[in-house]
């Protein structure tokens, strides 16, 4: 399906994202843990789905009225490309070197006790705010509106879209809200390990995704 394959590679950029999954975990190791992690994921997807909506829509709008329209996608995805790819080299050149402790946002230490509408927020912020992630909603929303056709389309570029984008924020709540604390410990260890690994992950994976995008304005 030409939907899926457009929209997939951003989408699954966002899904292994480090720092979001990491707040999720600070959260279900705080308190209130499986209610903030519902109100997280809520705000994660509200979040994402927006950026993306306005980005399916506006590729839309302009793919069907403007006179040159293959004009218009090459210059959109020339700089969702550009800056993707930009992000990930600067992204990289500050990763964590081997004996170095990884730097962590201030906003960590406040995951762990949250109210519920803070942990909306936070969630809302994270995916719409974030520069990287804006950028891969941005990507997805633009690739996918450029080969979607009709209403239907774009609803199910919608759906597909906030199902693999949040697959790693929900399922672990929903897995946190079965199994509860026998997980804990198992969380803890990802943490720590995402954290140190962060920017690597995160240079790597935009360069993939920018080169992918970029390329699609030739």
């Amino acid at each position: 399906m030409e939907l899926l394959s457009q929209l997939l590679t951003p989408a699954l950029g966002i899904a292994i994202s480090p720092l979001p999954i990491v707040g999720l975990i600070l959260i279900l190791l705080g308190e209130n843990a499986k209610g903030n992690s519902v109100f997280f994921s809520i705000g994660w997807l509200i979040g994402n789905l927006t950026t993306f909506i306005l980005a399916l829509f506006f590729m839309g709008v302009t793919t069907s009225e403007s006179g040159d329209t293959n004009l218009i996608q090459k210059l959109v995805f020339a700089v969702l490309g550009g800056l993707l790819i930009f992000i990930a080299i600067k992204t990289f050149m500050k990763r964590t070197k081997v004996g170095e402790e990884p730097k962590t946002p201030k906003w960590f230490a406040k995951m762990t006790s949250l109210k519920p509408m803070g942990a909306v927020g936070f969630g809302v912020v994270l995916s719409s705010a974030n520069p990287k992630n804006l950028l891969l909603s941005l990507s997805a929303g633009a690739a996918a509106g450029a080969v979607t056709q009709s209403i239907s389309e774009d609803g199910l570029a919608i759906l597909l879209f906030g199902l693999i984008a949040t697959s790693t924020i929900v399922i672990p709540t929903i897995l946190f809200s079965v199994m509860g604390d026998k997980i804990s410990h198992k969380l803890a260890e990802m943490k720590n390990w995402l954290i140190y690994n962060n920017d690597t992950i995160t240079a790597v994976m935009l360069l993939f995704i920018g080169i992918k995008i970029l390329g699609k304005a030739f």
